[in-house]
């Protein structure tokens, strides 16, 4: 992976999870237990993560995010998400707050897995009659025979997820970390894994409501391991950094807040200019102008014009605060390209109008309003994040359990439509595909075949208009509709 590099964190076991300070002034006096983001963030990236940070619970924008999700619910833009909709005890949303379900979660360790490919994108030229498959859905490994077979991303990280929490169990550190609650989850669990890896520190959340990492971009998959462990006091009172090991000069947090400080002094003195990461256009700074859509190359062309402040190394590959700038800027281009206009405002989307929902998670007929803007996508959709961006220069993955498999790539209407029920089965066993079901992905392969205006899926589709599955039949007859 691309962060492996970083190896093992044993040399650190002495400086504990957390704060332990080794305070012996009284034998009575034992400290508790604590995360540090520098440990748990190596032995998440041990653990095989790309990236991953640390969050105190509850968080300092909870409250806010709590709000924020009730009021999206409370409007309908769940869909037909009912899970999304339990509640507790007391009635309140399970998903709006970690306490809810877990009132024992004093942190979250959250952790980022890319499965960013070389592959084409949607938005890129494809053959004719080329339907459009996830690109989080291609995931594969190669077994022990040799042979390249599906793998579910839930699976191969909530493992990670595992041994990321056995190693915390089986560190020797001073005062002992005695017994702890954790709990792990990939995409499974009553916790928004978004707002949380917002609040550790690994991105904002995006004008298409996805996270954004200043470097790995938005193709990445989220885990959340949640802890009834503290984080050590001062780290939880203080903005978190999050730090490029391949600079150990500046490995200490200290260090990059310090680093930080010079730069945000030379901000206010120092003229600038700095490149929008949207438009690349040319922008003057001056004193009092706010940056924040920009920031890091605010900091990188004030560094070059003042590079007495750095000591060599740059600020902006140091220092990440604990919540990350919005740095969307003005750029619309995901909500300018969504085609059902899911993206019904900059981060707000109603779920059942967007594509991934219609086509993974909405059971029986879809709306004929729809159908049209969802184009050649039999399984999800990445239109919004194709068009990002900070999607240009994200590294590719090279995750050996989650690689790509090329017959997923612009994968042909008419061999998706010839499968049997049997086929789909032995070609999609262990994937994420198999969510949409059997109906359902013939249902989705119908539409585009609609889309696609290619009059040889008129055979198939008439089979299809006289099928007993009423979401199938509905979508046959609209196809055919719309090629004559």
């Amino acid at each position: 992976m691309p962060h492996q590099q970083f190896g093992r964190a044993d040399g650190a076991m002495g400086a504990g999870l957390g704060e332990f300070h080794q305070s012996q002034e009284s034998e009575c006096e034992t400290p508790a237990p604590a995360l540090s983001r520098e440990q748990a963030r190596a032995w998440a990236l041990e653990a095989g993560f790309d990236e991953a940070g640390l969050v105190a619970l509850p968080h300092a924008r909870e409250a806010r995010d709590a709000v924020r999700f009730e009021e999206w619910v409370q409007d309908g833009h769940a869909g037909t998400m009912q899970y999304l909709k339990r509640t507790g005890e007391g009635g309140q949303l399970l998903r709006s707050r970690a306490g809810v379900p877990f009132p024992w979660a004093r942190s979250a360790i959250v952790c980022f897995a890319s499965y960013h490919s070389a592959q084409p994108r949607s938005t890129d030229a494809a053959a004719e009659g080329a339907g459009w498959i996830a690109r989080y859905a291609w995931s594969s490994k190669t077994d022990a025979g040799g042979t390249r077979r599906p793998s579910d991303y839930h699976k191969v990280l909530l493992k990670r997820i595992k041994a990321l929490e056995a190693r915390i169990r089986e560190a020797r550190l001073p005062g002992g970390l005695g017994d702890f609650e954790a709990r792990g989850y990939v995409d499974t669990g009553p916790v928004v894994e978004r707002a949380l890896a917002t609040a550790a520190g690994l991105g904002w959340t995006g004008k298409n409501t996805c996270l954004i990492h200043p470097k790995l971009g938005s193709y990445g998959f989220l885990a959340v391991l949640l802890t009834s462990l503290e984080v050590a006091e001062k780290e939880a009172r203080e903005e978190a950094v999050i730090v490029d090991p391949t600079l150990e000069k500046h490995s200490s947090g200290a260090k990059a807040q310090q680093l930080s400080a010079k730069v945000s002094a030379r901000l206010k003195s120092c003229p600038d200019t700095s490149s929008h990461p949207e438009t690349g256009t040319r922008q003057t700074w001056k004193p009092g102008t706010d940056t924040s859509s920009h920031p890091e190359a605010a900091i990188q062309q004030t560094l070059k014009s003042c590079p007495d402040q750095t000591n060599q190394y740059s600020v902006a590959d140091v220092y990440r605060p604990s919540v990350i700038p919005d740095r969307c800027g003005s750029c619309t281009r995901c909500l300018d390209a969504c085609p059902t206009g899911a993206l019904i405002a900059p981060y707000r989307m109603d779920a059942a109008k967007c594509i991934s929902y219609l086509t993974i998670e909405h059971r029986g007929p879809i709306a004929a309003e729809w159908m049209e803007g969802m184009g050649r996508q039999v399984f999800g959709c990445d239109i919004c994040q194709d068009v990002c961006p900070w999607n240009r220069k994200s590294p590719v993955s090279v995750d050996i359990e989650l690689e790509a498999r090329a017959e997923l790539v612009n994968p042909a209407l008419d061999w998706l439509a010839a499968m049997d029920e049997a086929e789909f089965e032995q070609r999609f066993n262990g994937s994420p595909v198999r969510r949409a079901g059997f109906l359902g992905f013939r249902r989705n392969v119908a539409i585009a075949m609609g889309n696609s205006g290619l009059a040889r899926h008129t055979l198939k589709l008439n089979e299809w208009a006289e099928a007993a599955d009423e979401g199938l039949r509905a979508a046959a007859r609209w196809a055919l509709g719309k090629l004559s």
